[in-house]
Parts: C-alpha cells; structure tokens; sequence
C-alpha cells in the first residue's frame, strides 16, 4: 500500500509541476492573457490529477520481473497515455475547433512529453541499477 501511495503521490506531483509550467508557458505566450471561464481551471487541476493516476498507478506493472521491459512499457505508457488523451480532449488541451493539423500537433506534443518523461525515468533507473550491481560487486 505504501508503494502504491507513493507512486501516486510522485506522479500526481510530476503532472501538477508540468501543468504549471504549461500554464505559465501559455499565459507568456498570450501576453497575460490566458483566461479559462467556466471553471477551466478548475476543470484543468482535475483532470491533471487524473492523469498522474493514470501514469503512476499502472507504473507498478514495473515491479512484475514475469513481463518483458517490453511489455512493462507498453501496459503502463498505454494505460496512462489512453487517460491523458481522453482528459485532454475533455478538459480542451486538444483544440478541435482549430482543425486536424492544430489537433495532431496537441496530441503528438503531449505523447512526446509523455515518452520524454518515461525515457527520463527508464535512464535514471537504468543508471541505479548499475551502481547497485557494481556495489554487489564489490561486496
């Protein structure tokens, strides 16, 4: 259970810092201007939480050494890209209205912080597990 909160926890902070950022990034962009009615905002907070939830739970697929890395990547990115998709599209990160080449350009910006993200974290982990194995090593 700790693990499970933990995961949560991280994820849910790592898209919360990424949704600021993104903010702030689109209110430079629209010299200030960047005003959501209707509880945009709110709607935006809610939806970010969402998609932590959708990376960081289905992330503990990693602990199961029975899968492939393969097919550990592919539960877990496919899981939490499919919530960060349609939680984009329902709090209006996709711009509909402004045609299929505005849409495209949202999703596959999304997907590649998404895959950025992930690649991040399999390096990091990837460099971990190295110095523990030299550490045994040694022992």
């Amino acid at each position: 259970m700790k693990k499970i909160l933990s995961s949560v926890f991280a994820s849910i902070s790592l898209a919360a810092i990424i949704f600021c950022i993104a903010c702030v990034i689109f209110d430079i962009y629209s010299n200030g201007e960047f005003v959501r009615g209707g509880y945009g905002i709110t709607k935006m907070v809610i939806g970010t939480m969402f998609i932590g939830l959708g990376f960081g739970v289905p992330a503990l697929i990693y602990d199961n050494e029975n899968l492939t890395l393969g097919m550990r990547t592919l539960f877990h990115m496919g899981i939490g890209c499919t919530v960060l998709l349609i939680t984009a599209f329902m709090v209006g990160w996709i711009p509909v209205k402004n045609g299929l080449w505005a849409m495209m350009s949202a999703i596959i910006g999304q997907l590649l912080v998404a895959f950025s993200i992930w690649f991040i974290f399999y390096l990091h982990n990837r460099r971990l597990a190295k110095k523990m194995n030299e550490r045994i090593k040694k022992l």
